[in-house]
């Protein structure tokens, strides 16, 4: 039996949040158990001329309104029903070529941080569970502080709330990264607390063959709402069975359309010793 899949796409000016669904939707898009920021590319078709020009005037980079325009990104299936893969600020907006009517959105994680300017100064000693709630507080994020608290001496920040993620992650020297309006400050190369192991193989999901890499290994499977960044991965090969073992995903891409034939997850994951 089919269990067809589902792609939901919010998208949301200000305050105000629009979903769209039973539409073509193809996103494309890269996250990273660091600093740097996910990007995503979003096209959604057959929206109707009112709402295709609305966006495009909202999300035009000129557009001094102040308003943060972003997306939220829903993917799973009819069965289990959806989970946030990609949440954004909208970077560009363009119209897609006839006969096709539709947006191309161009998205960058925390993108809109960037244009703000907040300044932080410490007390003389100031723990890093601390500095990292008032990083948090500065993005507008939720927090999972997982590391070894300790004092930091003199902290002091004054610049944009996304380069302040930087720096958290200069001063910790762990993995400090935004995913789902969460920062997660966790060892280097540890998975996250709470998440679950995603057991792939030939009969759960893999396609093609698994292939190594400098850092550990790199796998295609099918979508699936366990897989994480961040996540500890369970790998098992018959063709390639020296990549055998456990992995903490550091590189997640996914390859998503409601329609066609891409419902991908490509994983770059470090082996746990």
């Amino acid at each position: 039996m089919i269990d067809p899949r589902v792609v939901r796409l919010g998208i949301q000016v200000g305050d105000n949040i629009q979903f769209y669904e039973n539409l073509s939707i193809y996103a494309k898009g890269t996250k990273f158990t660091s600093p740097n920021q996910g990007q995503c590319t979003i096209t959604i078709l057959n929206l109707n001329r009112t709402t295709r020009e609305y966006l495009e005037r909202v999300a035009n980079p000129f557009n001094n309104s102040g308003q943060r325009t972003s997306v939220i990104l829903e993917v799973g299936r009819k069965s289990y029903g959806t989970t946030v893969l990609y949440t954004g600020d909208i970077f560009r907006v363009y119209p897609t070529s006839k006969p096709d009517l539709g947006l191309e959105l161009v998205c960058i994680t925390g993108y809109f941080d960037k244009g703000r300017l907040v300044s932080r100064s410490g007390q003389e000693l100031a723990s890093l569970s601390s500095i990292a709630s008032g990083v948090a507080i500065d993005n507008n994020l939720g927090l999972s502080f997982e590391i070894d608290d300790r004092n930091i001496a003199n902290y002091s920040f004054t610049g944009s709330p996304s380069a302040q993620i930087v720096k958290l992650s200069e001063l910790t020297g762990s993995d400090v990264y935004v995913d789902n309006s969460i920062i997660y400050v966790k060892p280097f190369a540890m998975p996250k607390t709470g998440a679950t192991t995603r057991v792939i193989n030939k009969n759960t999901g893999m396609i093609g063959v698994p292939k190594g890499t400098e850092n550990g290994v790199k796998v295609t499977m099918l979508f699936d709402p366990v897989t994480q960044l961040g996540s500890r991965l369970e790998l098992t090969s018959e063709i390639n069975p020296v990549l055998d073992g456990e992995y903490v995903i550091y590189k997640l891409e996914f390859d998503i359309t409601s329609r066609e034939t891409p419902f991908y997850l490509h994983a770059e994951a470090l082996r746990l010793q």
